[in-house]
């Protein structure tokens, strides 16, 4: 028991629980889309980056065995919604995917939502060019680093703005933000201006590795989708 005169302080109460309605919404349209015939597909590319023994190693084994996602829960040890959970955060990681998806492309649609979708592009464009110049030098491992940086833009144990183990933001990634977005509409530059700083932090680690002439195309195109 705390001395009667002691006190705690949560810090960003408020934070804290909108992430936590912003999951639960993305959650419950994840379970509401589930049916029978909803099974899960595992990109094998992806999974062979995970660190061996891990947590979702072990939901990805009940995978191998049925891959129903009413099966993998059946089966699970875990209750319905951690199991669940589990899932969901393996799509969101993009090991993953539905035979349906429940989150349609056209997520960022809304006027609103515009910058946001333009910084994802971007940051995807960027992604693509500093993976092959990575790929073609060898280091496309300093990607983790970039993904490691991400997790520092939002609360750690809530992620919001998420970056699967190759440095890309998942289409239920982006759901996640635009039902934050929707929460509070003032997030739209807060998460904007996020997904710019892992822009700029990707052209800096590509600077610190790769030739000059290959940086300054990079660079290049940076300033290019910048002004767009």
């Amino acid at each position: 028991m705390l001395p009667t005169d002691s006190f705690i302080i949560i810090d960003d109460c408020c934070e804290l629980i909108d992430n936590f309605k912003v999951f639960n919404s993305i959650f419950l349209k994840f379970c509401h889309s589930i049916n029978e015939n909803t099974f899960v597909m595992v990109s094998k590319q992806k999974r062979a980056k995970l660190v061996k023994g891990s947590f979702y190693n072990d939901i990805l084994t009940l995978i191998d065995s049925d891959r129903s996602v009413h099966a993998i829960v059946k089966s699970s040890r875990l209750s319905k919604p951690y199991t669940m959970a589990a899932l969901l955060e393996l799509l969101t990681l993009n090991i993953c995917s539905l035979n349906t998806d429940f989150v349609h492309s056209d997520v960022l649609k809304g006027a609103e939502l515009v910058a946001i979708k333009r910084a994802a592009d971007s940051y995807r464009i960027l992604l693509e060019k500093v993976t092959t110049a990575f790929t073609l030098h060898g280091c496309e491992s300093e990607l983790d680093e970039v993904r490691k940086f991400s997790l520092t833009r939002v609360h750690p144990e809530l992620r919001t703005l998420v970056l699967d183990c190759d440095g890309e933001i998942s289409l239920n990634a982006l759901a996640r933000v635009a039902d934050h977005c929707a929460l509070d509409p003032s997030r739209v530059y807060f998460y904007t201006s996020k997904i710019w700083t892992l822009a700029r932090y990707l052209v800096q680690t590509a600077a610190d590795l790769l030739s000059a002439d290959e940086v300054r195309q990079i660079v290049r195109t940076y300033h290019e989708l910048a002004v767009r």
